[in-house]
């Protein structure tokens, strides 16, 4: 299921995954949210990088990429920027830190200087904050910081949020009013919502519900997003 304004390349142009997610060589999409955003954001770098495409992912908080799926790391404290084109040309996708922390993670960036990877491949994946845990963050007081050079905004939420103390229409009013995650960057026209862990036919009706009480409550003030139901399991499958 999907609402939107249809922002994204031309029809035909494009891979496979550009057109069903709408975007477009030279994007910088960043990632909030929570429920599965660091398996989506690696997965979606594989497929693209999979399609022929060149994807650096990074991140704005301490973070560790899961291994398998992000194998590749260039520490660029240690390392001449020089060497990321070719690890890029050569991996495809690639994942840039400053450094290696003492706990093993990776150190990130802060959101200001992400424009020094903005054009290095077709396109930069960036995580933006630390979900805790929470597969449905609550609105926050102050706005999420967003990297600058953010094109197409991403928020990820895990329907398994949803229960007795949480309906769908609570589910929807979390994300789109207050400090919800959509409420970030409202300038940015182009923005996915990924309702994740779909991997149900009860949730994927249930998402779908969502995704139509998401465009009735944005509006006056933000873009209405892009919705898909997607799985961490199912998600290089469905794309």
């Amino acid at each position: 299921p999907g609402v939107g304004d249809g922002i994204g390349p031309e029809p035909g142009s494009g891979s496979r995954t550009e057109r069903f997610l709408g975007i477009r060589s030279g994007d910088v999409l960043a990632f909030v949210g929570g429920g599965g955003k660091s398996t989506l954001i690696h997965a979606l770098a594989t497929r693209l990088a999979k399609e022929g495409r060149k994807v650096v992912t990074t991140a704005t908080r301490p973070f560790l990429p899961p291994p398998r799926e992000s194998p590749y790391v260039v520490l660029t404290e240690e390392r001449s920027f020089r060497d990321l084109p070719p690890n890029l040309s050569e991996h495809g996708a690639v994942t840039v830190a400053p450094e290696r922390l003492p706990d093993g993670t990776l150190r990130g960036y802060s959101p200001g200087d992400l424009e020094t990877f903005a054009g290095v491949g077709d396109y930069l994946l960036v995580e933006v904050e630390d979900s805790g845990g929470e597969s449905l963050p609550p609105p926050v007081a102050k706005p999420r910081l967003v990297p600058p050079v953010t094109t197409v905004l991403c928020a990820v939420a895990g329907l398994d949020a949803l229960g007795p103390n949480l309906d769908e229409e609570a589910f929807a009013a979390s994300l789109a009013e207050g400090g919800g995650l959509l409420r970030c960057r409202p300038d940015l026209e182009r923005r996915i919502l990924f309702l994740h862990k779909g991997d149900r036919s009860k949730a994927q009706a249930a998402g779908a519900r969502i995704a139509v009480e998401v465009g009735r409550l944005c509006t006056g003030g933000i873009p209405t997003p892009k919705v898909l139901v997607t799985s961490v399991r199912d998600f290089l499958k469905r794309i």
